[in-house]
Formats: structure tokens, sequence, C-alpha cells
């Protein structure tokens, strides 16, 4: 039994990723023009992809593997009988003609064969390729899908900064706002605190004048009295 690892050239603990590349390479190496030319490289090309199909399904290779493991010694050959006649010469002539129509049915059989199995290796060739270039789009694709969710989700982590950002501005502007209204309400109760300050000093002052004023008169008008009261003693009447 023929090791598809053989035939991969690759070891029996090989990758699914060794295995695709190694494949990969294989498959490159027969060209169109090539399996043309040479009708045995269909042969091995197809060897090859059935290789690849058995060891690319696990279920395919883990049969594979027990195969390899328990293949049996191969049956010894059974004699073959060969009975030699001798042909006359019309009888030699009948079957050399009967050959070359045989031979010629065989070469175009052959040929139709080959032209078949040429098609089969270039379809299947062309199918695994396309599977690798739809895995390797797949891959391309999974890797943009990520980029684009990391440039979201960047884009989204800037505008949500942003946004915090404008929030706390707009919360230092009102707090600054806040400040100077609460400066302003101070200078202006200073202010009033001071006026009212100046007008009860000017009312105390006021008040002061006017008791003084009235002291004075009061002083006078009891001065005045008393000089009546003592004319009024020393002489008998009011005013002296």
């Amino acid at each position: 039994m023929k090791s598809c690892y053989a035939i991969l050239g690759v070891p029996g603990n090989a990758s699914q990723v060794e295995i695709n590349e190694a494949f990969r390479k294989a498959s490159a190496h027969f060209s169109k023009e090539r399996l043309v030319e040479d009708p045995e490289s269909v042969t091995r090309l197809r060897a090859i992809q059935d290789a690849y199909k058995i060891l690319s399904s696990p279920e395919m290779r883990e049969g594979h593997d027990r195969k390899l493991s328990t293949a049996a010694q191969p049956s010894a050959p059974r004699p073959r009988v060969v009975i030699e006649a001798e042909p006359s010469r019309m009888n030699t002539l009948l079957i050399i003609m009967v050959l070359a129509v045989v031979a010629m049915f065989a070469i175009g059989g052959y040929m139709s064969y080959s032209r078949d199995q040429t098609r089969k290796a270039l379809a299947a060739q062309e199918l695994a390729q396309k599977k690798l270039e739809a895995d390797e789009a797949a891959k391309a694709e999974a890797l943009q899908a990520k980029k684009d969710a990391d440039r979201v989700r960047a884009q989204a982590d800037a505008e949500r900064q942003d946004r915090q950002f404008r929030a706390e501005s707009v919360a230092s502007a009102r707090i600054a706002a806040n400040a100077d209204l609460q400066q302003q309400n101070l200078a202006v109760r200073l202010q009033e605190n001071e006026r009212r300050d100046k007008e009860r000093r000017e009312a105390q002052a006021k008040n002061d004048a006017r008791q003084k004023v009235y002291e004075s008169q009061r002083r006078v008008a009891t001065d005045k009295q008393t000089i009546r009261d003592l004319c009024q003693m020393q002489y008998g009447r009011s005013n002296c």
C-alpha cells in the first residue's frame, strides 16, 4: 500500500497547513503543457490529488493510518500456464492483422483515455486551486473584517473620549462661571455692606450733631434760667 504521506512528501505527523502547502507545491509542478506532453504526469497528479483528498479529511486520514499500520503482506502470484501452438502461415497473418486492429483500437482508446484523464486532472487541479484561493480569500476577508472592527472600535473610543472631554470642558466652564458669579455677588454684598455702614455712620454723625446742638441749647437755656434766677434774687427782677 502506497503511503499518502510519501506521495505528498510530508511526515506522518504533518499538520493540515503543511499538507496544504505540499499539495500546492506539487500541483504547481504539473502545468497544463506538461500534462499534455507527458501522459504519465496525469497519473502522478491524480495520485497526488487522491493523497491530498485522503489527508484533508480527518476520517479518511485516520482510516489510511490504520491501513498503513495493519497492512498485510502481498500474496504470492499465481503460476501462469502458457499453451504454445504452432500457427500456420494464414493463421499467423490473421493474427497479425487482428493484433494490428487491436493495437489501433488500443492506441486510440489509450489516447482517448489519456485525454480524458488529462481533462479530469486539469479539472481537479483547477478545483483544488480554487479551493486554496477560496481559503486564502476567506482568511483575507476575516483579517479585513478584524481590521474594520478594530478601526470601528478605535473610532468609537475616540468619539467617547471626545464626548467626555467636551463634557468635562462644559463642566469646567460652568464651574468657572459659577465662581465668577459668586465673586461678583460677594463684591456686590461687600459694596452694599460698605454703603450701609457709610449711611449708618453718616446717620450716627447727624444724630451726634443734633444731640450736641440740643445739649448746647439746653445748657444755654439752663444758663439763662440760672442768670434770671440770680437776677431775681439779687435785684428782684428776672432781667438784670
